[in-house]
Order: C-alpha cells, then structure tokens, then sequence
C-alpha cells in the first residue's frame, strides 16, 4: 500500500513516467494516465475534477470517464486490470482495520467476513436471546447494526491542498 500527500497543488499527473507526481508502475497503467485539477471559481469552493488520458481507460466508481467531477473517498481505477486509488478530500485518515482490510484482495476479504462471521454466530444467538441469524425477528434487530465493509484499493488520498494516497 502506497500513500501520496499533496498540498498547495493544482494539478497531480498519475502514470508511469517517472515525470508524474504519483507514479504506478504496473502494465496496465498509460505513461500518463490521468490527471486531477484543482477547480477554483469566484464565489464557489474549490473542488477536484479528473481527466482520463490512459489508452486503457480510467474508471472513477466503477465507471468509464474521460473528465468529471471528483468527489471525497472516490474510487479511481486505472484500466479494467489496473490498480485502484482511493481519494479522499479532506483531512481524513482511514483506520488501520479499514486500511488492512482494503488492501486484501477480494477473496480474502470474502474469507475474513466468512469467518468472522461463523466466529460471531454463537456470541450472536446468545445476545438475541437463542435465536439465529435466519430468524426474521433475530434480523431485525440487527439491521440497524450492521455495516457494509469497505471496496478494495490500494490507497490514494487527494486533499483540499490536494492529497492522494
């Protein structure tokens, strides 16, 4: 896992290049893949756009982009095989757990729910008071509990003086 910090910066060049600001060295990844702008206009707050430049293509969230906006804690992956990034705005630091977890690949974190969850399954049963998981009553109580675990990437950070991580 690779972490970036930028600040006072308007412009960050991503690719493999050795002249860009983040530098992924990984096939699939253009010379200069991509790029994040910092968007300053009178009267509003600053905010980031990217601009995809890579032959493979580059995906923020999941989808195919050429330019958009960039929002905090945007996925940016670069080509369909290539790494992630992920962004964040602001001056927040991901938890260690959050950084362990999303750096397994997707079968590993598969694996650790799995297991994690038949670990927790008994302690579980005895807190709803003998009931299972697969009982409707057991499962509402629980929803409002229960949280999505966070997407794979290899960190990237953009700040409001412009982080990548």
């Amino acid at each position: 896992m690779q972490w970036w910090t930028f600040r006072d910066t308007k412009t960050i060049s991503v690719g493999r290049s050795l002249s860009n600001q983040v530098i992924v060295r990984d096939s699939h990844v253009s010379r200069h893949h991509c790029e994040l702008r910092l968007i300053t206009l009178e009267g509003r707050e600053p905010s980031w756009e990217i601009l995809g430049q890579g032959k493979n293509g580059t995906f923020l969230n999941g989808e195919l982009i050429t330019q958009a906006e960039l929002l905090d804690e945007a996925t940016i992956q670069l080509a369909p095989k290539g790494p992630v990034l992920k962004i964040y705005l602001r001056d927040r630091i991901p938890d260690r757990d959050e950084l362990l977890f999303s750096s397994l690949s997707k079968d590993a974190q598969r694996a650790l729910l799995q297991r994690e969850s038949l670990k927790r399954k008994p302690a579980e049963e005895a807190e709803a008071g003998g009931r299972s998981p697969d009982d409707p009553a057991w499962a509402r109580n629980r929803c409002s509990t229960s949280r999505s675990p966070p997407p794979q990437h290899q960190q990237g950070r953009v700040g409001e003086g412009g982080h990548v991580h």
